[in-house]
């Protein structure tokens, strides 16, 4: 359980690093404080690791149904 939470929070932590670095030395982002994006980056992260989370507890005949529905209603 322990090296599960820290894997998850290294994802977080590395979400932030890549976003950083992702933003450097873009053209398109600048003027924009590469600490922002970062922080962003590890929101994000956060955000997939609380998803993933609350999956576990969902049966997989429900996240199949939900799927299906999903796809039903695009076409």
């Amino acid at each position: 359980m322990v090296s599960l939470t820290l894997i998850r929070i290294s994802f977080v932590f590395i979400c932030g690093i890549v976003a950083y670095s992702l933003t450097e030395g873009n053209a398109i982002f600048a003027g924009g404080n590469p600490f922002i994006y970062a922080v962003v980056g590890s929101i994000m992260g956060l955000i997939v690791v609380m998803f993933e989370m609350m999956v576990r507890r969902i049966s997989l005949k429900g996240l199949s149904s939900s799927v299906f529905g999903i796809l039903l209603g695009l076409i």
